[in-house]
């Protein structure tokens, strides 16, 4: 068992200008905008989103199945995303 569950090394992300924030909860995403709330009520814009719901994953009733949408239940799943990013 590897501890390393990221998609891409911890170097890809600061090379690409990639911030991964952790503990503070969307609210709200707005598609169309390609922007974000946040719990703390700060906003954000974002280009690609990945929501990791925790533990149990779970299906976001507002996004239908649509390409690029993923729902990872085991380890071995995030290898297989990772292999097709």
């Amino acid at each position: 068992e590897t501890d390393d569950v990221t998609l891409k090394p911890a170097e890809f992300y600061a090379e690409n200008n990639i911030t991964m924030l952790l503990g503070n909860g969307a609210k709200s995403v707005n598609t169309d905008a390609k922007t974000l709330t946040l719990a703390d009520g700060s906003g954000l814009a974002y280009d690609e989103l990945v929501i990791a719901t925790g533990l149990v994953p779970k299906r976001i009733r507002s996004f239908p199945d649509l390409p690029g949408i993923h729902v990872l239940r085991n380890f071995d799943e995030s290898l297989k995303l990772r292999q097709e990013a």
